[in-house]
């Protein structure tokens, strides 16, 4: 029996732990990917989900409307900057690649062999370009492209206006095609040699 998301929202925030629950696992799996993104370290995406879902346990009486999984992906951005400033240091720079699983797998659905190693590369490959873009940039792709969300849902998570959302996604999208070029072999004859 499916329930209505809104339902559940309306329960949890009446007080009911078993909506609310199962409103955590309706969204656990976005927090987490935004987590992941911002933090690149599994542990650290893991606290920080655990610390979104408190926080928001405990706050969701004082939600005004909006969306909720907007809601609760600016909840995990302030976490894991929160968590940034107590440990007072930077990110790395770099992606390691078993930390940074962050972009949904490239697949058809009865892939050969060769489509799995390409789609595999191709994964890296993005990755490796996403990775490298900074904070800004990188949490606007991923709330765009990666996890769908609206221009409105993605200016609620980062505390910035649309235009501003929209140039950095713009500026993001940009680097990391620039960055793809680097991989030639993985993408379309005619893209590679695209200019801008």
């Amino acid at each position: 029996m499916q329930v209505d998301e809104n339902l559940l929202l309306t329960m949890a925030m009446g007080g009911d732990v078993d909506a609310f629950n199962r409103l955590v696992a309706i969204h656990q799996n976005a927090v987490y990917g935004f987590a992941m993104s911002l933090t690149r370290q599994h542990a650290l995406a893991d606290d920080v989900t655990q610390e979104t879902f408190i926080s928001a346990f405990h706050s969701i009486s004082k939600m005004r409307g909006g969306n909720f999984r907007a809601w609760l992906l600016r909840i995990a951005r302030n976490k894991a900057y929160d968590h940034f400033r107590r440990q007072n240091r930077r990110r790395e720079s770099s992606v390691d690649e078993e930390d940074a699983p962050f972009l949904a797998t490239l697949s058809d659905d009865n892939p050969s062999p060769h489509a799995v190693a390409v789609n595999s590369e191709l994964r890296e490959a993005l990755e490796h370009c996403v990775g490298g873009l900074s904070d800004e940039h990188r949490e606007v792709i991923v709330l765009i492209d990666v996890q769908g969300e609206s221009y409105d849902d993605a200016s609620a998570v980062c505390g910035v206006n649309i235009g501003t959302v929209k140039s950095r996604l713009n500026r993001a999208r940009r680097r990391v095609r620039d960055c793809l070029r680097g991989f030639p072999g993985l993408l379309p004859s005619g893209m590679a040699g695209q200019t801008l």
